[in-house]
Order: C-alpha cells, then sequence, then structure tokens
C-alpha cells in the first residue's frame, strides 16, 4: 500500500523498525522517520531507520517534525489502541505532502467471530486478535471511512486479511429481510483485519447516482453535424481486453449512416492495455480513452464510459469481439420501433458456432445462454425473438432509457448488472430484443464479463437477483411459461 514514490515516510508506531528497512531497501534513498512507544524497541529501529522518536503519540509534540512534508503516513496496528485516534490522525496528516498517503493498518470489529460472539452474548478481551484487551476503539471498514473523511481525508485504495466462513443458506433470508446484501455481509464479516490507503479528498464531489456525474462530453469529428450518433462503451480490465482486431473492426464500420465514436475505460490496467490505448489515440479520430485511478468493476466502468457521451444509442460491447460491417446499423434498425427497449446480436465464436443470441431461464429460474453451440445458419437462430435478457457482451440502448433506468446497478449482486437492466426495461412494458441479422463475433471468446466468481457468490448472486425479480418472473411464467425457456417469435414493426 505504500507508494513506491514515497520517498519521504512517517511510521507511527514503528516497533522495531521492520517495515520501515523493508521500504527503504526497495526504495535507495528514502528518508523514514519513526515515533515508537517502546524504547526498547526504539534501540533496534534507530539501527535501521533514519529518524526515530521514542514517546507515546497522544502526547507527542508534533512541532518537533515541523517543516516536514511527507509522502506517506503509516499506521500500522496504531489508531485502536489510542483513546482520540481522530485527534492523532489530524495531527499526523497536518504534515502530510499535497499529493501525499496514508496508509492505516486495523482490526475489522464486524468479522463473524466477533458478531457470533454477540448473538450468545459473549464479549471476551483476549491476549491477541480482534479483541485484543489493549483495544480502546473499534472499527468497521465503513465507521473508519468516514473517520478519515471527518479528516478531510477519502479511502483511494483497500485490501484485507481473510478468515473465510461458510454462509449457511438459512442466513440469506434473514439477511435479505434487514435489506443486507449476503455477498456484501460475508464479504465484511470474513475481513479480520483492512489496510487502506486514503488522500486527500478532491474538490468534485462522487454522485450519488449509478451513472457518474457527467464529465466533459466526448465529441467525435463532425459529431455535431450527424443526424443519428452512436456510442460504443467498453471497459478494460486485466482480464478483459481492448484487442487492434476489435478497433479495426470498428474502424471498417464507420462508412455507415450512423457517426461513430468508440469510448474505452481503462479500469487501472496493468497487463499492457494502457499502452495500447495510448497508441491507437492518434490512430482513430472517433476512438477516445479515460482511465480510472483504481480499479472500480466493469459495472461502474460501463456507467462512467456511458456518461461521457451524448450520443443518442449506447452500444455496451466486449473489446475482445469483432464487429462485422453494417451489424450496428442493422441493431439500431429494431430500435426504431417504439416497443423494443434493448437489442441484441447473434453473439458468434471464431468457429462458427453460437455463444448464444440472449438469456432464457430454466424452470428453477437458472439464467442460462440459449442456443449456446448451434451453428449460426441453424433454423432456430436465424429468426428475431424476444427474450428475457440479454448479456452487455453486447447490447443496444437508447441514451434516455439508459438514463431514465438509472444505468446498470450498482446494488444487488452487480454480476447480474446487464440482466437487471434488461428487466427494468421490461417493467417499464419495452421489449428486449435480438436481431438475428446482426453478428457480433468474440475474438477470443471465455470470460466475457471479466468477472470470476466461486460456487458460493454465484449461488447468493442468482437468489438476490430471483428475489429482486421473482414478483415479475412469477407473473410473466404464469401468462407464457415457454417464454422463459426459449423467448418468443418477434416482428418487427413493418416488416
Amino acid at each position: 500500500m505504500i507508494p513506491n514514490g514515497a520517498m519521504r515516510v512517517l511510521g507511527v508506531g514503528c516497533a522495531n523498525g521492520n517495515l520501515g528497512a523493508a521500504v527503504k531497501a526497495r526504495n535507495a534513498g528514502t528518508y523514514y522517520v519513526g515515533i515508537e512507544l517502546y524504547e526498547a524497541a526504539d534501540k533496534r529501529a534507530a539501527k535501521r531507520l533514519d529518524k526515530v522518536f521514542v514517546s507515546d503519540v497522544e502526547r507527542f509534540d508534533w512541532s518537533r517534525l515541523a517543516g516536514n512534508r511527507f509522502d506517506c503516513i503509516v499506521f500500522a496496528d496504531v489508531l485502536e489502541h489510542l483513546v482520540n485516534p481522530g485527534d492523532v490522525l489530524r495531527s499526523a496528516i497536518s504534515l502530510l505532502a499535497p499529493d501525499g498517503n496514508v496508509v492505516c493498518c486495523l482490526p475489522n470489529a464486524c468479522h463473524w467471530s466477533i458478531i457470533s460472539g454477540l448473538i450468545c452474548g459473549d464479549w471476551s478481551y483476549t491476549e491477541t486478535g480482534v479483541l485484543d484487551r489493549t483495544h480502546l476503539r473499534f472499527f468497521t471498514l465503513k465507521s473508519f471511512k468516514k473517520l478519515l473523511n471527518d479528516c478531510g481525508m477519502e479511502t483511494v485504495d483497500e485490501s484485507r486479511w481473510v478468515n473465510d466462513f461458510d454462509l449457511h443458506e438459512s442466513m440469506i433470508p434473514f439477511l435479505q429481510y434487514l435489506k443486507v446484501d449476503p455477498r456484501a455481509f460475508k464479504k465484511r464479516s470474513s475481513s479480520i483485519q483492512f489496510v487502506v490507503r486514503a488522500r486527500w479528498i478532491k474538490k468534485n464531489p462522487v454522485a450519488s447516482s449509478a451513472i457518474p456525474n457527467r464529465e466533459k462530453t466526448i465529441e467525435s469529428t463532425d459529431w455535431k453535424k450527424a443526424k443519428k450518433t452512436m456510442a460504443v462503451v467498453t471497459c478494460a480490465t486485466d482480464t478483459l481486453k481492448v484487442t487492434e482486431d476489435f478497433l479495426a473492426s470498428i474502424a471498417e464500420s464507420q462508412s455507415g449512416e450512423f457517426a461513430t465514436q468508440v469510448i474505452v475505460v481503462d479500469d487501472a490496467t496493468t497487463n499492457g492495455t494502457a499502452e495500447l490505448l495510448r497508441s491507437v489515440a492518434d490512430k482513430y479520430p472517433w476512438f477516445h480513452a479515460v482511465r480510472n485511478d483504481n480499479p472500480t468493476g466493469v459495472t461502474k466502468a460501463r456507467n462512467r464510459g456511458a456518461g461521457i457521451t451524448d450520443a443518442k444509442i449506447l452500444v455496451f460491447l466486449d473489446g475482445n469481439s469483432i464487429v462485422p460491417r453494417g451489424t450496428l446499423e442493422k441493431m439500431a434498425e429494431f430500435l426504431d420501433d417504439e416497443r423494443v427497449g434493448i437489442v441484441g446480436p447473434q453473439l458468434l465464436h471464431p468457429n462458427g458456432t453460437v455463444s448464444h443470441p440472449g438469456i432464457v431461464f430454466t424452470p428453477d429460474a437458472r439464467a442460462v445462454h440459449l442456443y449456446c453451440g448451434l451453428r449460426a445458419d441453424d433454423p432456430k437462430i436465424t429468426q428475431p425473438k424476444e427474450l428475457p435478457a440479454l448479456t452487455s457482451a453486447c447490447l443496444m440502448i437508447k441514451r434516455k432509457l439508459f438514463e431514465d433506468l438509472n444505468g446498470f446497478s450498482l446494488e444487488d449482486p452487480v454480476f447480474y448488472s446487464d440482466l437487471d437492466l434488461c428487466f427494468k426495461a421490461r417493467e417499464k412494458g419495452l421489449l428486449v430484443v435480438y436481431q438475428a441479422e446482426a453478428k457480433v463475433i468474440h475474438a477470443e471468446g471465455g470470460n466475457v464479463a471479466g468477472l470470476i466468481l466461486t460456487e458460493e457468490e454465484y449461488r447468493i448472486s442468482r437468489m438476490l437477483f430471483i428475489g429482486k425479480w421473482k414478483d415479475l418472473m412469477l407473473k410473466e411464467m404464469k401468462s407464457d411459461p415457454a417464454f422463459y425457456l426459449s423467448g418468443r417469435d418477434f416482428r418487427p414493426a413493418g416488416r
């Protein structure tokens, strides 16, 4: 968590100086100052660090460090031992450089062992652990972030030490009754310790909507002159790539009736994607890339991309695809039908077999890909269909409708955010259809969502999705049982 570029570091509670020595070994020339309560530890730390003060940090004379501006201040297992941790934190960060970081490590007060003990009426201090008898203050990640905010800081990165447990199925309905996401509960309560990195709060506030406050709107060449505008939004992560073949296929499609732009949100990638995006920025005038300083996840990244374009139509598309000429125009034809809210294409593997045209559901409401493995010319897939849902591997929607639906949901299981968007559209009486004449090829296939879930996470996500949409699903299954199994035929207006 300590940035590589931090050359002046203050370690509050430096102990024997092991951490400081490791930082100095990593970055030659780092100036590392420590504050330590115990004199015995100070003698060992003094041999490793540049300067060490022996003091109770709550009684420390901060003027002894006047004139210093630290790139990073570290509180490693310290704040929970203090009477007034907020006061100490404020005093320390007064010495922080404008672009400096604070790194804090604390035990998690909502760990499952604490919760289970409280349910049984037990709160017993121990020699070590979360209930160490020397701990005076207790924090959850949420409450500690609030303390940081009160001090003018915001969290920019976090990690955790996990002591996992199995979430019993009997707990899920109870958590849902409390309006608590079971996946979020499991993540919080399996963390025995968390580490956060924070910096000064920036002036621009974070929007509460799923779609962020609109940034400077991106416009392409002759954008204002075009009668029809379309933006292809894709996300790049370390597992979800943007390929040169994808960009070349979009370039080949640029001569259509739409003025089309491509917006790539680089979700803090470290796999060379950023270099690729920089290399093509001058090549294609319709190409635009923005980068997240820290990973936000695919769903937030897609919402951000949608928020920086004024295009009338949005296409959410994985960047490992190839888009044949005319595909996007054929999909857009279906949006001219006022009954239609969301459109998808045939999704094909490079070998010509079907990846899927969309999502249907088994009788126990398990989401499955329709027609997976068929040949693209199979009669079953050559006709347009109305479907329960599409995936964000490729779906098209009018920007106004996307904004009216508040974008991809950041609540409930994010894994199902694309299906959730389709259900929100259908709840408004709009159709979700696939255009059989439009084809998109997944150049690499495989993990189109960029997400890797455990079997338990998938199970919980599915239960939450069903819990949210069960009334609509039961109503539709009763009126047309076959719709959820295989969709239904769709005839576009005017055909």
